[in-house]
């Protein structure tokens, strides 16, 4: 009988995954916005320029196109230089990632397998080659069908027109040089721009956030492809791969239904390779008969609603939860996990059978953490038991059914 996988290991592993990945969402918003002074120094002088050209009549309408065309070039000369500098960042780390990754998956299985007395072999492979890491990292379409570099090429793209779209629309609306700047880099919380009060992040603050989902999604990508590669290569002991979600309030309802999903050594080609979206934290693991009295980690409580009601009580008034950036709220988030423990006397995290299902998690659930994760509707026939979770969603087409397919169900 073979051993079955640890997945204290994988939830270790996982762990510092995540943390690798917050990381290097750091680094690139801090890259991207190295050039954060300069645009702004550009923009305040080119846009003061045209704007008196359009108050004064002084350009023929070709010259101030030919000026916005200028501006426009600019912004993303500056920009570009920004994208390039995270690009060779995220290139660097996730390189380093895919390498400790592989290496922690044959560790993985070897664990696995240490006590089959009729394998002996050496690994068809048990880390992936630099070349093999560039080629993936270069070639490999991860989310959505794309490559990193295509990732990237989107990024910058979005990144210029963002800004530049924001400096058009300005000037045609007859915006004030004061407003249009504000639009770029956000207003402070709680103060006023052009009499309209209420804070906004700004679009600068929209591309920092950008990168840093790219970061995350790119790290995880990486982590789970490389793990991908290794378990292909040593398919001869595996009895196949399966999908595993986090089981806390922030899983999506797609994989939350593909969580435990397995598909065995005949299947690789259909595969289905995390991320899914986005932020995405699901992972791939070796299949090995999972066995009895395996389990996982579970979050005990809605921990994002905790720092929602205890930020919002200490900070009436002020800037609104939703506004906060994702590096903020995370930390909030964290410190109310540290906290739950001496307040409640109560594990924030909790033991469930490793074969346990996302819908076995919601079930262990109050009330109150699934009329939020399931929202209003989607909750009531759930808990009067017109619908289960697994007819709210068709995970093998990616998408949960909408609230009009529902009804129908219900009937």
């Amino acid at each position: 009988m073979k051993k079955p996988i640890d997945r204290n290991n994988l939830w270790t592993f996982h762990a510092q995954v995540q943390g690798v990945a917050n990381t290097v969402a750091e680094l690139l918003s801090e890259a991207i916005g190295q050039q954060d002074s300069e645009l702004l120094a550009m923009l305040q002088e080119e846009v003061r320029i045209v704007r008196e050209w359009i108050i004064g009549n002084k350009k023929s309408p070709k010259a101030i196109i030919e000026k916005l065309e200028s501006i426009n070039s600019q912004i993303t000369a500056i920009e570009h230089r920004g994208i390039q500098n995270a690009f060779t960042i995220l290139q660097g780390q996730a390189g380093e990632l895919a390498s400790l990754t592989s290496q922690q998956a044959t560790q993985e299985i070897q664990t696995a397998l240490e006590n089959e007395k009729a394998i002996r072999r050496t690994y068809h492979k048990s880390e992936l080659s630099d070349t093999e890491i560039q080629n993936m990292l270069n070639y490999k379409p991860f989310t959505e069908g794309q490559t990193i570099q295509q990732w990237f090429g989107d990024l910058k793209y979005k990144i210029s027109s963002r800004i530049f779209r924001s400096v058009q629309k300005g000037i045609v609306e007859g915006l004030s040089l004061n407003r249009i700047m504000q639009e770029i880099r956000g207003s402070e919380a709680g103060g006023f721009t052009d009499g309209i009060p209420g804070f906004k992040p700004g679009v600068l603050k929209t591309n920092r956030q950008s990168a840093e989902i790219l970061a995350r999604t790119v790290i995880n990508a990486t982590a789970n492809q490389s793990r991908l590669e290794i378990y292909r290569a040593n398919a001869d002991v595996l009895d196949g791969v399966q999908w595993i979600a986090t089981f806390d309030h922030r899983t999506c309802m797609i994989c939350a239904a593909y969580n435990g999903k397995i598909w065995t050594t005949d299947q690789w080609h259909e595969v289905k390779v995390p991320p899914l979206h986005p932020n995405c934290r699901c992972v791939l693991n070796a299949y090995i008969d999972i066995g009895e009295g395996m389990s996982r980690p579970a979050e005990a409580e809605n921990f994002d609603l905790l720092a929602r009601e205890q930020y919002e009580e200490k900070h009436k008034g002020k800037k609104n939860y939703d506004d906060l950036s994702y590096e903020y709220r995370r930390k909030l988030r964290y410190a109310v996990i540290e906290e739950y423990k001496p307040k409640t006397g109560n594990n924030p995290y909790k033991r469930m059978p490793g074969n346990a299902t996302f819908a076995d998690y919601l079930k262990s659930q109050p009330e109150s953490f699934q009329r939020e994760w399931l929202g209003k509707r989607r909750f009531e026939w759930y808990r009067d038991g017109k619908l289960t979770f697994d007819q709210m969603v068709v995970p093998d087409k990616g998408f949960k059914r909408t609230i009009a397919e529902l009804k129908k169900m219900v009937k």
